[in-house]
């Protein structure tokens, strides 16, 4: 029963978090913030004193994609 309510402990003092936040250039972030990204297609966010990144997906379709965009606009035509 010790040992059990020992992870319990540890659980807790994980789920709260000593310091979640995250430096990125010049700027800290907290958990869950929103971190800048050179890559357009790249969401990252501040998870657990992390910085992690998920590519964004687009639907498959032809159209053009405007600059500083990841996705195209499906059926429009290059301007």
């Amino acid at each position: 029963m010790a040992k059990l309510r020992r992870l319990l402990v540890i659980c807790v003092i994980c789920l709260i978090g000593v310091d979640a936040s995250c430096t990125y250039g010049s700027r800290t972030y907290k958990e869950g913030e929103r971190v800048p990204s050179k890559d357009v297609c790249l969401i990252c966010t501040c998870s657990n004193g992390k910085i992690v990144c998920d590519r964004m997906y687009c639907l498959m379709c032809v159209g053009y994609t405007p600059p500083g965009q990841c996705c195209p606009i499906c059926g429009s035509i290059a301007e």
